[in-house]
């Protein structure tokens, strides 16, 4: 099998497929070998030079919905489809409250509806996806791999039609598992 430079790579793959997500996972794994990535930092991360823990990542970027940060998921805070539909039912009882306080001019219960209101609405900002189902944060980090995994994959299957002997390359070299690698 031949050895490719690492520019030489990089190189072709954005020949291959330019202005795709994907190469960017790709260089980030390559610029740092023998570096396993989770797979939240690899999609979620601008830079991956300083990147290498999950938990760093979070911190530095105050994204904690996507890690477990060692706590047993029983321990997670868990809002099921009954706790929405709970607030739902709740927002829609102050939206009401909130019409008959302004009609009456009453600005202290008027105010004290509208923090709760704000509080509702914050919390199911917090705690559903973009398509108002609950977080499942288990799903969530299933999802970032599927997302680099295909990414990758695509990536691949681009490179492998204008280089198929560069796609063999990459398919030997880079590790898919739990976590993504390139091998030298």
């Amino acid at each position: 099998m031949p050895c490719f430079e690492t520019t030489e790579i990089i190189r072709k793959v954005h020949n291959a497929a330019p202005h795709s997500a994907s190469v960017r996972y790709f260089e980030g794994l390559l610029l740092h070998p023998n570096q396993p990535f989770n797979p939240t930092v690899l999609r979620h991360a601008e830079d991956l030079e300083f990147y290498y823990d999950e938990l760093e990542y979070a911190v530095v970027y105050k994204q904690y919905d996507h890690i477990r940060l060692g706590i047993p998921d029983a321990e997670l805070p868990v809002v099921d489809n009954k706790t929405v539909a709970d607030c739902i039912k709740r927002l829609t009882y102050l939206n009401g409250k909130l019409d008959e306080a302004n009609g009456h001019r009453d600005t202290l219960t008027l105010q004290t509806y509208e923090q709760e209101r704000d509080f509702i609405i914050r919390f199911l900002g917090k705690s559903l996806n973009k398509q108002g189902k609950p977080y499942d944060f288990k799903n969530m980090r299933e999802y970032d791999y599927r997302c680099v995994f295909k990414a990758l994959m695509r990536l691949i299957s681009k490179v492998r039609e204008a280089d198929p002997i560069l796609a063999d390359y990459i398919k030997t070299h880079l590790s898919t598992g739990m976590t993504f690698m390139w091998w030298e």
